[in-house]
């Protein structure tokens, strides 16, 4: 398997993980290219013979999917005026789960944020219905987590918003661990 920093030649597969794996919306595809087109997403991509098997992206500063200003308040009260990212997404293929892949992808990611300079890691890691966090150990194990807080049906106003979830539909019943990671292979 190949790690492979993520290009804006990616896009579109992206896209196309990301209405499989994550949320479907035109809003929140406009913003992901936009980042895109301002130098302002970076990650990596997983490749196995040729085929893309897995993502694991960032955005510099501090979004949610979903508006939760008190939370983005919190978090940017933390941080101070170091360099911060977002993650954006960590998709893999179903056939591919349980590989190492995401953590493999997590570890280069880790050194990419290293030679940005950047050490503080803001994730949204997505709590289904049934109570599974299938993201939230690889964002733990990128290193020390500085906050943590669960908020559940974190994604309910998605849906007004053009997002629809590939889980719940419509009204999505999802919630959310937030964290705020210091990088394990920050320069301080």
């Amino acid at each position: 398997m190949e790690l492979l920093n993520f290009e804006k030649k990616d896009l579109d597969e992206l896209i196309s993980f990301y209405k499989r794996f994550l949320n479907d919306g035109e809003e929140l595809f406009s913003s992901i290219k936009g980042a895109c087109e301002a130098n302002e997403y970076f990650g990596s991509k997983a490749v196995d013979k040729g085929k893309t098997v897995g993502f694991f992206t960032f955005q510099k500063g501090t979004l949610f999917t979903c508006p939760h200003p008190e939370l983005i308040k919190k978090v940017r009260d933390m941080a101070g005026d170091r360099n911060i990212v977002t993650v954006d997404s960590l998709m893999v293929l179903p056939e591919y789960r349980g590989s190492g892949v995401a953590k493999a992808l997590a570890e280069r990611n880790s050194e990419l944020l290293r030679k940005r300079n950047i050490d503080l890691v803001m994730a949204e890691s997505w709590i289904y219905p049934d109570g599974r966090a299938p993201s939230l150990k690889i964002y733990e194990n990128m290193g020390e987590v500085l906050f943590k807080e669960k908020e559940p049906l974190f994604y309910k106003d998605a849906y007004s918003m053009g997002i629809t979830c590939p889980i719940c539909g419509d009204h999505c019943q999802c919630g959310a661990w937030v964290l705020l990671i210091k990088n394990r292979k920050s320069r301080d």
